[in-house]
């Protein structure tokens, strides 16, 4: 009797949070992107920066999501193009190193640098911690993914630990290639 409530509880507990994952929206992010967010997000263009920016929070806006996406990031990308894939590959791991780094200067690194590989595309992963100026600290994950020379910055950040666990893995688990060239 206690083994079937407790397959009762797991079935439900799985079902409840499969079911909250259900609704969410996938969108198109770039012309190589796609992801889906919790809620429609928030969309800002900045074209005189080549910059576009989804967000959107959830619980209370304890847990963000966002997706930065910057186009034509490399200068000398045409140059890179031309170079065997192997080489390619190092210049962008290169870039990527450099931006990631820049990128998080404020913060303390959690977890460090990982390299990953997204359809064609590489990209680098991290987490750290980022004190705001309202004294909170806030967990950011992040991902950046170099595309066709379009940077794309996938990034989860919360206030407190553990929340919004699922939700992240879900949102960086929808990440899907749109189009490759």
């Amino acid at each position: 009797m206690k083994h079937h409530m407790i397959l009762s509880i797991i079935a439900l507990v799985t079902s409840i949070a499969c079911t909250s994952q259900t609704n969410w929206v996938k969108t198109k992010v770039g012309s190589e992107l796609s992801v889906k967010f919790p809620n429609k997000p928030f969309v800002d263009t900045k074209p005189e920066r080549r910059l576009t920016m989804f967000t959107t929070s959830k619980s209370n806006d304890n847990c963000s999501f966002t997706v930065v996406v910057r186009k034509q990031v490399i200068k000398d990308y045409d140059r890179i193009s031309k170079l065997s894939l192997s080489e390619q590959e190092k210049e962008i791991s290169s870039f990527l190193n450099k931006g990631v780094i820049q990128f998080i200067q404020d913060g303390d690194i959690v977890t460090p640098l990982k390299s990953f590989k997204t359809g064609n595309y590489r990209g680098k992963e991290i987490t750290y911690t980022l004190k705001k100026d309202n004294g909170k600290q806030s967990i950011i994950f992040e991902k950046f993914i170099i595309a066709n020379n379009n940077l794309y910055i996938i990034s989860f950040s919360t206030y407190q630990k553990g929340l919004c666990e699922n939700d992240k893995d879900f949102f960086f688990n929808s990440i899907t290639v749109s189009t490759e060239k």
